[in-house]
């Protein structure tokens, strides 16, 4: 069996024994592979978008599974492209394809480049872009848009649109740590003595349902899920609660 080696770059391998350049990638739900018939990776980097671009066209274009390539030109018809890709995804969950939307939408709305022929899109209107939208917005939003793009970017290139990414140098921002304040055993009890000392219909309640929820170590969607019949005489000590 054939061996291969990768290149380092996306989509193209190399054939350990007679050094031949082939282009590997998914297409139509299947892992495919075709040579670039040439042993120079500068010739087989230019061939790679074409050859590519052939390959997708003979596969999906039986299935229908894609969109006409003469309908997809600027960088806002690849992103739609990219979202309609989700949206067909029968595993993904609905709310995850209308964040990927979202998101999408988000990043062409901030941007001036989105009606450039994506061909003509260069890493210098991102990078401009990246830093004008890291100033504005948090690390988890920007990162976010980042990831959606890239996203859509690379199925650009696998179906021959662009020959690299070019969104594929920007980096993602760091999320700093966050930093817990917890409340400690005697923060607690003076919040419930202040509670049932208000001396309401409710005081009493309200200060074992804090303690209970203070205490248990279990977290929100635990806690919600709690019946009463799970705490039973043998787990609730008779004045620590829970144990």
């Amino acid at each position: 069996m054939a061996d291969f080696t990768s290149t380092g770059i996306s989509y193209l391998i190399r054939r350990t024994e007679c050094g031949g350049y082939y282009w590997q990638a998914k297409i139509a739900g299947a892992s495919r592979r075709g040579s670039l018939k040439t042993k120079s990776q500068s010739v087989a980097k230019s061939r790679l978008p074409v050859f590519m671009a052939k390959a997708r066209a003979r596969y999906e274009g039986a299935s229908g599974s894609s969109s006409k390539r003469e309908d997809l030109k600027t960088v806002r018809d690849w992103c739609g492209e990219w979202v309609r890709i989700q949206e067909a995804r029968p595993r993904l969950k609905t709310c995850t394809k209308k964040e990927c939307a979202k998101l999408i939408d988000l990043v062409l709305r901030d941007s001036k480049w989105a009606e450039l022929p994506i061909e003509k899109l260069k890493e210098s209107h991102l990078s401009d872009w990246w830093v004008t939208l890291c100033g504005r917005l948090g690390p988890v939003s920007v990162n976010a848009r980042l990831r959606v793009l890239k996203a859509a970017f690379r199925n650009a290139v696998d179906q021959g649109a662009i020959a690299r990414n070019p969104a594929e140098k920007l980096e993602r921002l760091r999320i700093p740590d966050k930093l817990i304040e917890v409340p400690s055993l005697q923060d607690i009890e003076n919040i419930l003595i202040s509670v049932r000392s208000q001396n309401k219909s409710a005081s009493a309640e309200v200060a074992d349902m804090i303690e209970f929820y203070a205490l248990t170590g279990l977290r929100p969607a635990e806690l919600r899920a709690l019946k009463c019949e799970d705490a039973t005489a043998s787990r609730v000590h008779p004045k620590r609660g829970w144990t």
